[in-house]
């Protein structure tokens, strides 16, 4: 206090209480700035004994079992996500397939619609006709021989039979008369005209049976092309045909056969 009393005395005491208060101050500022420091310190400590508290085994173990938890779930999820969509991708592939044959069915009944609309576009050139081809080899199987109608046109009298069975074999000859017509003529082996050959299906175009009858008959046709008998222009030989009968629901029609040769068949569905 002495010490106090003789520096104000030289100072003054308003000056000596200004340093106490700057003392004061400074005093009070490093304290603060101390117990910030330990504060800091003391929270820097809790964290890290915090943190040390989180990667105990126990707790890591914990965290562990949640984390596969979850992951098993998810993986669940994706396996079910994994098996619907197999089984849609399954459905759809059936439905793929089902619209394929549908298409493939449609594509079928377009062309054989279209098929339908030219035979109706006549006259026009015949085509060979697939079933007509094999309904006439169907007797072929059963009775090696093959056979065709032909409508009478010669003079009609009472032993007609047998001018018709010593008239063989027959001649075969394509005639074209004009305007898009087609006949296929029939002749005895003197030449004498018998009648032209008879379509026995309705509903099928006769270009269509005459192209379909003569591809079958081309392998005989074809036997003949080598032989040196003269006949008239345009005509074939049907080598070894005979009579067969009258037709038992029109008596002016009557039946050609022939003896079925091995690659007749196969000839004719090629052609």
């Amino acid at each position: 206090m002495e010490l106090l009393n003789e520096i104000a005395s030289w100072v003054g005491w308003p000056a000596v209480s200004l340093i106490l208060f700057a003392i004061g101050v400074v005093g009070m500022f490093i304290y603060e700035k101390h117990i910030s420091v330990l504060k800091n310190h003391l929270d820097f400590e809790k964290s890290k004994n915090q943190e040390l508290q989180n990667y105990r085994p126990d707790v890591i173990a914990d965290r562990f079992a949640k984390r596969h938890k979850v992951l098993t779930e998810l993986l669940e999820e994706s396996n079910n996500e994994i098996k619907e969509d197999q089984v849609r991708i399954s459905s759809l592939e059936i439905e793929l397939e089902e619209i394929k044959k549908n298409a493939s069915l449609l594509k079928h009944q377009l062309d054989y619609a279209q098929e339908i609309l030219s035979d109706f576009v006549q006259p026009r050139e015949g085509k060979v006709k697939p079933e007509i081809v094999n309904d006439i080899l169907k007797t072929v199987s059963t009775r090696k021989e093959i056979y065709f109608p032909v409508s009478i046109s010669c003079c009609e009298s009472a032993d007609l039979a047998e001018k018709l069975k010593s008239g063989s074999p027959f001649r075969l000859a394509v005639d074209f008369p004009g305007m898009f017509k087609q006949y296929l003529v029939i002749f005895d082996n003197e030449n004498n005209q018998i009648g032209l050959i008879d379509n026995p299906y309705i509903e099928t175009y006769n270009k269509d049976y005459y192209e379909s009858l003569m591809s079958v008959l081309r392998p005989y046709i074809d036997q003949t092309e080598h032989q040196t008998t003269v006949l008239p222009f345009g005509s074939h030989e049907l080598l070894n045909s005979e009579f067969h009968c009258f037709s038992p629901i029109d008596d002016s029609v009557v039946y050609i056969k022939l003896p079925y040769i091995t690659d007749a068949s196969e000839k004719s569905v090629a052609g």
